[in-house]
């Protein structure tokens, strides 16, 4: 087995919480610059009601807006040039759900999607409020792990997978 992290990277799939805040935003870069040949990286998003825009902004819309509009990503836009950098960015996709609900707040499709294609499962989501009740906080941190180890495993190509907890 190669120790390779480019190689043990190279053409698979990756799924994230948290993608929207600030190491979640890290993480992406980091992947964007380091793994061109990844096949896709899923992230879990809310859908959210824009007051800027006065509208709802889906998951993929938030993800273009907020996240890959952030400066975080200006020095990576720049290297790669506009078409690069979107080419690059084609591979996220946002996936409508919330890490308080049920299976991930996931629906059908996009569960059955995320079991056959994904190799590493990345967990990253938080809270800013950090008055919430000591339930919450374990919910967030321990309670997606729990999810996917009760999600079905009749799926022919489950592969193993690795799950990056935070600390409290």
């Amino acid at each position: 087995m190669s120790l390779d992290i480019h190689q043990g990277f190279s053409r698979k799939s990756f799924f994230l919480t948290g993608g929207s805040g600030f190491m979640g935003k890290v993480l992406l870069f980091k992947l964007l610059k380091e793994f061109p040949d990844l096949d896709a990286i899923y992230i879990l998003m809310r859908g959210k009601n824009s007051r800027r825009l006065k509208r709802y902004l889906g998951p993929q819309e938030r993800l273009e807006k907020e996240v890959l509009g952030s400066p975080c990503f200006d020095p990576l836009r720049e290297a790669l040039g506009a078409e690069g950098f979107k080419a690059r960015s084609s591979r996220l996709i946002g996936v409508e759900g919330n890490i308080h609900d049920d299976r991930l707040g996931l629906n059908d499709k996009d569960c059955q999607r995320i079991l056959t294609s994904v190799n590493y499962i990345v967990h990253m989501a938080a809270t800013v409020n950090l008055m919430i009740a000591s339930l919450l906080l374990w919910t967030q941190t321990l309670w997606v792990p729990c999810v996917f180890l009760r999600l079905p495993r009749n799926v022919e190509s489950w592969r193993p997978w690795f799950t990056f907890l935070r600390a409290m």
